[in-house]
């Protein structure tokens, strides 16, 4: 199933050049298309961690995917053909009457354009009982604890790449490193006060880094 979303699901490409007087309405309409990639692709995803045993939210699972894969192909067809796809990898599949039964409101809500079933990601979580841990696999549908720690992350990783291309390297790494070198040094068979010494270090950073290396089983 990733396969064929991977296949058949047209990329939207957030970077490429855009141009001046853009209408707004086609920039709106972009990121509303690519909602629906992302949360087509969030609910593939779910069913893979759930290893397809879905039964307690298969129904409202299989009528999000279609209402998600109607708005973004705007081709009924084709979305239906692919929710029947979804259905088979289930491990307990609805029949083929059942599935169309129960997801036939998603092409009607389409087809009306009322959006009454635009939830918003926290309502989703909710409906699909989606956990943290699953939520560190989702693209779109996250809640804000995962926002929140997505972000710190973000910006963890712009500040050491701001270190690095400018040539210094974070605390962390510092310590690191000089681990290595009281390592390195103690297997030449220096002693401690000679490793501080060579190093300028303190004796109060020299016992604790060895007692970290003899803890970690490094020496």
């Amino acid at each position: 199933m990733r396969e064929i979303q991977s296949e058949f699901l047209p990329d939207l490409d957030e970077n490429r050049q855009k141009k001046k007087g853009r209408p707004k309405k086609v920039v709106y309409i972009h990121r509303e298309r690519s909602l629906y990639q992302g949360r087509i692709l969030d609910l593939v995803k779910l069913c893979e961690l759930r290893n397809y045993d879905i039964k307690g939210q298969r129904e409202i699972i299989l009528f999000l995917y279609r209402y998600y894969l109607c708005y973004f192909y705007e081709d009924e067809q084709k979305a239906l053909e692919d929710v029947l796809e979804l259905n088979k990898e289930f491990i307990q599949p609805l029949s083929e009457k059942e599935l169309i039964r129960a997801t036939n409101s998603a092409e009607k809500v389409f087809k009306s354009k009322d959006k009454q079933y635009k939830y918003k990601n926290e309502t989703l979580i909710e409906l699909l009982e989606i956990s943290e841990y699953e939520q560190t696999h989702m693209k779109i549908i996250i809640g804000k604890e995962e926002y929140k720690r997505r972000d710190r992350e973000y910006q963890r990783n712009k500040y050491l790449e701001k270190l690095k291309s400018s040539g210094r390297i974070s605390e962390k790494e510092k310590i690191s490193q000089r681990r290595q070198k009281i390592k390195a040094l103690l297997a030449e068979g220096l002693l401690q006060k000679d490793i501080c010494r060579v190093l300028n270090i303190s004796k109060r950073n020299c016992i604790r880094d060895i007692k970290f290396l003899k803890e970690q089983g490094l020496i």
